[in-house]
């Protein structure tokens, strides 16, 4: 969590909070998620010595990892992962003799092949690539749901895993003996497995996509993903807070064991997460909902600029030929008069028809002929 100092130019976050967040972004980036959707990482994993990857290799071939603002130094990632990613990672330093060209080049020593550096391991390795390699699309489209109005505090990357694992009931552990270890594999290391900031049209091209209060958001199971959009609909806005998931089983761990799983600041940052959704609105959605709602949307969009085009360029309906009449004009005093065999009229010339607008490109910074006021002129 970030910890606030008063005062002006404090108010920036400790080391373990910015420590928290690499180990976060760490644990996304060898995720089962991940390894089904990154062939080049599955493939490193796998053929690597005892699954040891270079820690240089993970962080240019994540999109978790792009998040960052800038690179820490590897202290840091070290430090990370020993203080909060320690039951799921391992780090080390690679340590090898430079060689003969290191003497003569300027720059062999910052070669990414010089062989030094720290490397990253994944414990259980072999059970995450089995489980990405039997993981298809449809399983994972189950478990992702889509979140909308995310408070500002928490619009980064980092942020939205804190924030929803505050609103997700804490996961309270059987209390009978463990079972052996050789009776299957392992859980997925997080519950949360990947988030994705679909992108905006005000990003710049080339440039990580930023949290607009909007993300993809994939479980490692398919409870979890019900169970947040079932708690936080897709209302327009709720007033009251839903029952804090955390306690609901809290009776019945106290009888067995005598003792509470959760503990008093777990649930004031649930509390805390569950208000802040409130107040911002907070809501999730199915994936496959979303995507049928995106499709409803892009076709409207569509009909839109079609009827806008049909505006734009109106279809003038043929008239019928009409016998053509003299005009000869009524002499004066013989406007009452009786009607002659011939009668003669004069044709109403009709409005006046002007040419349709050129058409709006959907490009145009302006629609056409409208004032703009343009300055700095050279």
């Amino acid at each position: 969590m970030f910890q606030r100092e008063e005062g002006k130019g404090k108010n920036k976050a400790t080391d373990g909070s910015s420590d928290e967040d690499i180990a976060t972004l760490l644990l996304l980036a060898l995720s089962d998620h991940a390894l089904w959707t990154n062939v080049e990482l599955r493939r490193a994993v796998s053929a690597a010595d005892d699954g040891w990857i270079p820690l240089s290799f993970l962080i240019q071939h994540s999109t978790h990892l792009l998040h960052l603002d800038q690179r820490p130094p590897d202290s840091c990632i070290v430090r990370a992962i020993r203080g909060h990613a320690e039951d799921v990672l391992e780090v080390r330093m690679r340590v090898t003799a430079p060689s003969k060209s290191a003497w003569y080049t300027q720059d062999a020593s910052t070669s990414p092949d010089d062989g030094g550096g720290y490397e990253v391991h994944l414990k259980h390795g072999a059970d995450a690539l089995g489980r990405s390699r039997n993981s298809s699309r449809n399983e994972w489209e189950e478990r992702t749901v889509y979140v909308e109005n995310v408070p500002l505090a928490h619009r980064t990357v980092p942020g939205i895993h804190r924030f929803l694992s505050s609103l997700l009931p804490v996961p309270i552990p059987t209390l009978s003996s463990p079972p052996p270890p050789d009776t299957g594999p392992p859980p997925p290391p997080g519950r949360i497995q990947a988030i994705t900031l679909p992108p905006h049209h005000l990003d710049r091209p080339g440039a990580p996509p930023k949290c607009k209060g909007f993300a993809l958001v994939t479980f490692a199971s398919a409870a979890d993903a019900t169970r947040l959009a079932t708690d936080w609909p897709w209302l327009p806005r709720r007033t009251t807070v839903p029952m804090v998931h955390h306690r609901e089983n809290e009776a019945e761990l106290e009888t067995k064991s005598g003792t509470k799983h959760s503990k008093a600041a777990e649930a004031l940052q649930q509390e805390a997460g569950a208000e802040d959704a409130v107040k911002f609105g907070f809501r999730a959605l199915p994936k496959a909902r979303w995507d049928a709602l995106t499709e409803e949307y892009l076709a409207y969009r569509q009909t839109l600029l079609d009827a806008d085009a049909d505006a734009e360029h109106p279809r003038v309906a043929p008239r019928r030929p009409r016998e053509r009449q003299a005009e000869t004009a009524t002499p004066p005093g013989e406007e009452h008069a009786a009607p002659a065999s011939n009668p003669t009229r004069t044709r109403d010339p009709g409005p006046e028809v002007q040419a349709p607008p050129p058409p709006l490109a959907p490009s145009a910074p302006y629609p056409p002929g409208c004032l703009v006021f343009v300055m700095g002129v050279h």
